[in-house]
């Protein structure tokens, strides 16, 4: 119980910020009259986790030994992520009145691309310090721990926006990381031998890595499936504004009852995915998103007196049902990558799997301001998602991602 709790810990200040970002941002930059393509855009400070696994060889290769083998990447990080937010808050708070989307985008990718570095070290402690009975509960904790900072973002922190503005969120978010810091010190198992570091250039690992029977398919249906399951989750806020949500009642069904769902949606599907297998688990998310597509389409043609509770209740299981997936395709993640590249590989996945959830809402925003028709747009989307689903199905069944974790490989083998 106390190793969950550290993992929940571990996880909550970044999701915080992106949750913020993430949830938040759609809704704000429509009520200031933005289009679905540009709501949408605020994804893209997610950008740095897509790209991590440009230096993740670096991380695998030169530990930093003061705290731990993965720790001492983790707590640098994370002190770093905090002092870029703490000296962006001071910026913005000279920055005039509307006049802050570019500072705060420049100052949320530099704090990126350290929480980037933190959460593939933390990945790679995953791999490699748990066991594997340990790695599907301690998935549900991760996730447990990400919705809480989620609440903490999109709820607390969107519904206090208009009495603090950018300056008081960016402060807020670099002391959740300064208070979750301890968290980091003597990560059990992190002090062990069990992964010997690395020499090996990103080609070198990439190489050995897709080499693999069926890692190819694996990954690209990863990508596939993080593509179609993306769009819903942004393009829902902007419906919701459309529909003339307020943003209280967005923080009330977004940032408190959905995070709420999401957490415990996380630490079921961990003793969940144990009892009836990793495939069968993504197998039921596609279900329950077709489902959530249909319903989406609902709200879209309802009448505006039934939105709020019909929105609401709709966008609440849209966050159960993505935080589910997200945490199906952690433990994927870690069931796919080796020991000896734990940091590279998680960041070469991680990769395929943000840049799906990153380009395509914005790929549907544009689509919608091109053919505007909300209903339209979400019937298409559950014909999509079935039909990825199969193929996704398909493949998985043959590589078996109900196996154990991979051992570790060399380049040359």
């Amino acid at each position: 119980m106390l190793r969950q709790l550290r993992i929940a810990l571990l996880f909550l200040p970044d999701s915080l910020l992106l949750g913020f970002l993430v949830v938040a941002g759609p809704f704000l930059l429509r009520e200031e009259g933005a289009g679905a393509a540009m709501a949408t855009a605020v994804g893209y400070v997610t950008l740095p986790f897509a790209v991590a696994f440009l230096w993740a060889p670096f991380v695998d290769r030169h530990p930093i030994g003061w705290l731990g083998r993965r720790a001492g990447w983790a707590g640098l990080s994370q002190l770093l992520a905090a002092g870029v937010l703490a000296a962006g808050a001071l910026w913005l708070a000279s920055v005039p009145d509307g006049a802050g989307g570019v500072p705060v985008l420049l100052v949320c990718l530099a704090a990126g691309v350290a929480l980037a570095t933190r959460n593939i070290a933390l990945g790679a402690w995953m791999r490699e310090g748990l066991h594997e009975s340990e790695m599907a509960t301690a998935v549900g904790a991760r996730f447990a721990g990400a919705s809480i900072g989620n609440w903490l973002g999109s709820g607390v922190l969107a519904s206090q926006f208009p009495d603090y503005g950018w300056p008081g969120a960016l402060a807020f978010a670099a002391l959740a990381l300064l208070v979750t810091w301890p968290a980091i010190l003597a990560l059990p198992g992190d002090r062990s031998a069990a992964a010997e570091a690395s020499t090996d250039s990103l080609v070198a690992v990439a190489g050995a890595m897709f080499r693999r029977p069926g890692l190819v398919g694996a990954v690209a249906m990863l990508f596939v499936l993080s593509a179609v399951m993306a769009p819903p989750f942004g393009l829902g806020l902007v419906l919701l504004s459309d529909r003339g949500f307020t943003a209280e009642q967005i923080g009330w069904s977004a940032g408190y009852g959905g995070s709420i769902l999401c957490a415990a949606a996380a630490l079921a599907c961990g003793g969940l995915a144990s009892r009836f297998g990793l495939t069968a688990m993504i197998g039921a998310g596609v279900v329950l998103q077709i489902g959530l597509s249909l319903a989406w389409a609902g709200v879209a043609l309802g009448p505006d007196a039934a939105s709020w509770l019909i929105g609401g209740a709709v966008m609440v299981a849209q966050m159960g049902v993505y935080a589910m997936m997200s945490a199906m395709w952690m433990l994927a993640t870690l069931r796919l990558v080796s020991l000896r590249h734990a940091a590279s590989e998680i960041a070469l996945v991680n990769a395929f799997l943000l840049l799906g959830g990153i380009v395509a809402p914005n790929v549907a925003g544009l689509a919608i301001d091109a053919y505007p028709g909300w209903a339209r747009f979400f019937v298409v989307h559950a014909a999509v998602t079935a039909l990825a689903g199969i193929a996704v199905m398909m493949v998985f069944s043959r590589v078996g991602l109900n196996r154990k974790p991979v051992e570790s490989v060399a380049p040359g083998g």
